[in-house]
């Protein structure tokens, strides 16, 4: 990352206007640091798309119920989820059941190397039903994330997470609020 703003800086110092001077100073010097430093902004566009499919719409939540948006979330982010009463997962967003609000009722979130993020966690909010939850190998995942597991206090009663990004002993420490 400070390699990243060093580059920006030492192209802006040498004139090279761009759109993305990251780019522009690849172009002026080569070499490695500059080809390593052009794999950032790749991760950022990732992360900025990640975000618009984390982003919580309460109209959304109002219209079809807290279930129902939480499904949509977490499949639209490559998670997978169990409804109450039935044995099959659903992993394809294409497969979301219709039915009347509340029928279906999230169980069991398998969220392995999904894309959720901090941003989505309020979908939660309302989900009084889920017990189970897989979070393994979620890069997205932050202390933040974490935190804001206490929608699902009264329900959750197994919990794992695993190679989660930027995951520290502070986050896992905040899960002591949900015993």
């Amino acid at each position: 990352m400070a390699a990243h703003v060093v580059l920006k800086r030492l192209c802006f110092s040498h004139g090279q206007l761009a759109m993305n001077p990251v780019i522009a100073h690849a172009r002026v010097c080569g070499g490695i640091a500059a080809r390593v430093a052009l794999q950032q902004p790749v991760r950022s566009l990732w992360g900025m798309l990640n975000a618009v499919f984390n982003k919580v719409d309460e109209s959304r939540i109002k219209e079809v119920g807290p279930d129902r948006a939480c499904a949509e979330w977490l499949l639209r982010c490559g998670a997978a989820v169990k409804y109450k009463g039935f044995e099959k997962w659903n992993d394809d967003y294409n497969l979301l059941p219709s039915g009347a609000k509340g029928r279906f009722l999230i169980e069991e979130v398998d969220a392995t190397e999904s894309c959720i993020m901090h941003i989505g966690f309020p979908h939660f909010a309302g989900c009084n039903h889920i017990r189970t939850m897989k979070l393994n190998h979620c890069i997205y995942l932050d202390d933040g994330s974490l935190l804001q597991l206490d929608h699902l206090k009264d329900s959750l009663t197994r919990l794992q997470v695993s190679s989660c990004g930027d995951v520290s002993d502070k986050g896992l420490a905040s899960l002591n609020k949900l015993q």
